[in-house]
């Protein structure tokens, strides 16, 4: 079974990583397009750690591409458990129909600052000034 990516550094947490500038710390990439791919990297997260599975292409036309649960259990990870509470709420719908509106729901604050959570609070990203990268209020420190 898929234990994580990197250690327990999500796939989301990578991407958005890598989504951000080395020397300022802010996004090199809209929000437009930020967003959604972080939505579909917690969706591959939870398919790789088999929390859920896509039906195949080959199930015909209805039935591709539908999200169906394979273990509710929480992932001790609020991010991924918050993902996959919404998936079961929404068992059968298609992953397209799913990854924007993950990506933009309201009751958070957009899936860029919540992809970077964990690492934030581990302390593996911090700007200058102790700040997190999510804000991007200072540039982050590099030491050579």
């Amino acid at each position: 079974m898929y234990s994580g990516s990197v250690g327990q550094v999500l796939i989301a947490e990578e991407f958005l990583l890598l989504a951000l500038d080395d020397v300022s710390g802010r996004k090199t990439m809209g929000s437009e397009s930020l967003e959604p791919a972080l939505g579909a990297a917690l969706i591959v997260e939870l398919v790789l750690t088999e929390r859920i599975r896509v039906t195949p292409a080959d199930a015909g036309w209805r039935d591709r591409g539908r999200v169906r649960t394979l273990n509710p259990a929480p992932t001790d990870d609020p991010e991924l458990d918050a993902v996959l509470a919404e998936l079961q709420r929404r068992e059968g719908a298609k992953v397209k129909d799913l990854i924007t509106p993950l990506s933009t729901k309201a009751d958070h604050e957009g899936t860029a600052r919540t992809a970077l959570g964990p690492t934030l609070r581990d302390g593996g990203a911090r700007g200058g000034g102790g700040q997190d990268l999510g804000s991007v209020p200072d540039p982050p420190v590099h030491h050579p």
